[in-house]
């Protein structure tokens, strides 16, 4: 990677009584870990990510959505089980990561 990047973690979680407990960031600057937090719900975390991107022009950013895609996603691809949507990432999956669209 080129000089002064950042690269951030996101281990998202589905919780919703506790998403400050279990929604974690990592972040790293030129390969040395800088923080490992918590204590954000989705949203204060979506907004400090597009902030940080705003302040961080080198910026690579992964995200652990477990073992499903967002609601969102499910419902715009008529997705009502999991072994439909890995179904669906089998056949299309390498797609996506070739051609990149958003909000990925």
């Amino acid at each position: 990677m080129p000089p002064d990047y950042t690269v951030v973690a996101v281990d998202w979680s589905g919780a919703i009584a506790t998403q400050r407990k279990k929604i974690w960031l990592a972040q790293a600057r030129n390969g040395t870990l800088e923080r490992l937090e918590c204590g954000r719900t989705r949203s204060e975390l979506i907004a400090h990510l597009i902030n940080l991107a705003r302040t961080q022009p080198k910026l690579a950013a992964g995200f652990d959505f477990s073992f499903s895609l967002p609601a969102w996603f499910l419902h715009h691809h008529k997705l009502t089980s999991a072994p439909a949507l890995w179904s669906l990432v089998a056949r299309e999956g390498e797609s996506w990561l070739a051609n990149v669209s958003p909000p990925f």
